[in-house]
């Protein structure tokens, strides 16, 4: 420290200003003279400039090649101190990275049987487009789905619904994306249908076990899926058997009522509906009588014998396609607002309409049976038909060409009910490239009716029963086809 000192500030006695850190004290508010502030920055600063040991340029090349042979993702590494290099390939051999994932998103899960993780990827894949193609009308119309809770926990928790869920999944897979014709040909979809079987099997033999695990809703719940799967396959007996034996579980339930409003009802339904029209039998529920009819699609003053002279059909067949037509004019109105429409109101329409119809009988040839299977081409394709997907059954396509082919003969029919028919078969029941009368039919009804644009033949067919959400696209093309 100088010698000389401000008379305000003084330097405490006996401290060296060399080696010693000295005290400064102020007791006036001025600030401290040049000499001051001087001394307080040189000590401040005090070992902030001396030179580091930075690595060399060829070290740091060397520590970002070991960097990316140890260590791909390219993750923070050693740092060199000092002037030596950290062994970065000890770090890496005794500190391997952490794994981004660890196990499947099913690794917790604990299924009720062993099963293969890539078959419950085709599961959940498969769930995630099933409505739009099982069942298209609900995915066009905003009805609100089932959570993912309710549609995995009862897969997950039941061995036998989780075998054959996972049958049917690769059976739609093979059919479908694997365009394969042959069910054997899949061995693991066969070892599971098997396994499946025989739990359920074992489940309904048991001695001992109450009627609450014979008869609960995944019993119940696997026989539908057992039913759908023959179905879907071809085996027309097979899948009436299954229904059969699915009659008699909701008999001891308490009947297809017990079940109305839930996701099981509407599936068993579908199923027994599909399998009677398509195989040419009798549905095996509501033997007694239909359903009613929804109320709202019945609140007008117009009695089935005035409908009757709508379409010159018996009152019943007309009070029924009025039942459609309106149902056509209400999705129509959803779509174009927007709106959801409530699921009970779909299946409550499907139920009372083909029931009625599949019980229906009328002379051979008459307007009335070919209006009848129109109405039942209709609405199956509309509740029932998988999405651009046919079934292997004669039966049905047989019976409507029949009907329509009589009407061609006797002349009697409207010229505009007749194409009405014609566009529902194309759409719904035959292959038009593989029916040649078919678009011969249209082509010259469409010239009786004096269409000459598809503004006149969608008035037409919009006359009768039509979804504009489902069809218009597909009967478009049909129509520029037929101008071609």
């Amino acid at each position: 420290m100088p010698s000389q000192t401000h008379p305000d500030k003084m330097v405490a006695p006996g401290v060296s200003s060399v080696t010693s850190m000295p005290f400064i004290v102020s007791r006036s508010a001025d600030k401290a003279d040049a000499a001051t502030r001087k001394l307080i920055r040189s000590h401040v600063m005090r070992g902030k400039k001396q030179n580091r040991l930075r690595p060399s340029k060829r070290q740091l090349q060397l520590l970002q090649k070991e960097q990316e042979q140890c260590n791909p993702a390219k993750r923070v590494g050693a740092v060199p101190v000092g002037a030596e290099e950290l062994q970065l390939e000890l770090i890496c051999r005794y500190a391997a990275p952490i794994p981004r994932r660890v196990g499947s998103d099913f690794s917790f899960v604990e299924f009720a049987d062993d099963i293969e993780p890539e078959m419950v990827v085709n599961v959940i894949k498969f769930s995630t487009f099933a409505t739009r193609i099982i069942f298209p009308l609900l995915s066009l119309t905003r009805c609100p789905a089932a959570s993912e809770h309710d549609r995995f926990f009862p897969i997950i928790r039941d061995a036998p619904l989780l075998h054959i869920t996972t049958y049917t999944v690769e059976c739609f897979i093979d059919r479908v994306l694997r365009n394969r014709a042959r069910e054997d040909d899949n061995v693991t979809a066969r070892l599971h249908f098997q396994r499946g079987v025989a739990l359920l099997r074992e489940r309904l033999l048991r001695e001992g076990v109450g009627d609450g695990d014979k008869l609960s809703d995944e019993t119940v719940t696997t026989v539908v899926k057992l039913a759908s799967a023959a179905h879907f396959n071809g085996s027309g007996v097979e899948a009436r058997r299954h229904m059969q034996g699915l009659r008699r579980m909701v008999e001891l339930r308490g009947g297809i009522c017990g079940f109305r409003g839930s996701g099981i009802w509407f599936e068993m339904l579908r199923c027994d509906l599909g399998i009677a029209m398509l195989n040419g039998c009798d549905p095996v529920f509501f033997g007694d009588g239909a359903p009613p009819y929804p109320e709202k699609l019945v609140l007008d003053e117009i009695s089935p014998q005035d409908a009757a002279g709508t379409l010159q059909v018996d009152g019943e067949l007309a009070t029924a396609w009025r039942v459609v037509r309106r149902f056509c004019l209400l999705v129509d109105l959803a779509t174009q607002t927007q709106r959801s429409l409530r699921q009970d109101l779909i299946g409550d329409t499907m139920a009372a309409v083909m029931y009625r119809l599949l019980r229906m009988r009328f002379d051979s040839g008459s307007v009335d049976e070919a209006v009848r299977h129109g109405l039942l081409a209709f609405v199956h394709h509309v509740f029932l038909q998988w999405q651009d997907i046919r079934l292997p059954y004669r039966s049905f396509p047989e019976a409507y060409k029949a009907c329509i082919v009589c009407l061609l003969e006797k002349g009697d029919a409207s010229p505009r009910l007749i194409l009405w028919l014609l566009y529902i078969g194309a759409m719904s029941t035959w292959d038009v490239s593989a029916e040649p009368w078919l678009m011969d039919g249209l082509s010259e009804y469409a010239g009786r009716c004096r269409v000459r644009k598809w503004k006149d033949a969608h008035a037409i067919l919009k006359e009768v029963a039509w979804l504009p959400v489902m069809d218009d696209v597909a009967a478009r093309q049909l129509y520029q086809s037929l101008k071609t």
